[in-house]
């Protein structure tokens, strides 16, 4: 973390971008290390974005290895970066993103 930036609290918030798209915002309601639960808010581009999400979801939950590289592959391919909502919050690009059900997101960075 760069000095003077404070670790992620809850109530922060952030824009989820690909590239110069907005995919949704993220608030931050828990932290249980090494992960970060936020409250997802989609925005219109999401739908573009969601098949990805959904097969990542579902590779994970079946536990398949296979399926789980090939779905983080096009989640790497996204180039997601959590732009910090206010002028003192923390720049982000996540290691890994997990967003369910259109409203629940975890990541981790």
């Amino acid at each position: 973390m760069a000095a003077g930036m404070r670790a992620p609290e809850p109530g922060d918030r952030w824009l989820l971008r690909s590239g110069s798209e907005r995919v949704g915002t993220l608030q931050l309601s828990e932290i249980d290390q090494p992960w970060f639960r936020c409250e997802f808010t989609p925005a219109d581009s999401w739908k573009d974005f969601r098949p990805i999400f959904e097969r990542l979801s579902a590779a994970v939950d079946r536990g398949s290895d296979a399926e789980v590289a090939e779905a983080f592959k096009e989640f790497r391919d996204l180039k997601l970066r959590l732009i910090a909502a206010t002028q003192e919050g923390l720049n982000i690009d996540p290691v890994i993103l997990q967003i369910r059900e259109e409203k629940v997101a975890l990541f981790r960075y």
